[in-house]
């Protein structure tokens, strides 16, 4: 032994080893976590660049004059039960401002909720004419 450092047993070299390949692993997942995030940007960013359609929705475009829908008017321009609009802003499909005790609801914000609705319905109609033609389609004999 030189300079009266202590030779490690089995168990310490181990247990350093195991330390470093553990902090090495962990440098390496931090690089590549970071490289994965910067590719998913750049992916989103492809995605928007491309897609035209998904600028702003003019509310006005649906009948509404307001900037902004206090709750009981939200349900009544949406013809929808309080349950199901707060559903909805759980989910994240709308968003809801608080002003002071007030909520409101930001008419861009409702007319983008509608626009996804409308989407999901026509996706939903797709879908059901398909299995009715799948189902036409079916001959016996």
């Amino acid at each position: 032994m030189l300079g009266g450092a202590k030779k490690r047993s089995a168990a310490e070299t181990w247990a350093v080893h195991s330390i470093q390949r553990a902090w090495h692993n962990a440098a390496w997942l931090t690089l590549a976590n970071r490289a994965n995030t910067i590719q998913r940007m750049k992916q989103c960013q492809d995605r928007s660049d491309k897609d035209t359609s998904a600028g702003p929705i003019d509310p006005r475009a649906f009948g509404l004059a307001k900037a902004a829908y206090a709750v009981g008017e939200t349900l009544d321009l949406l013809s929808i039960c309080r349950t199901s609009l707060y559903a909805a802003v759980k989910r994240g499909d709308l968003k809801r401002v608080k002003f002071g005790k007030k909520t409101l609801f930001y008419a861009a914000d409702l007319a983008s909720f509608l626009t996804k609705l409308g989407h999901l319905s026509e996706a939903d109609k797709h879908r059901v004419g398909h299995a009715r033609d799948a189902s036409t389609g079916i001959e016996r004999s």
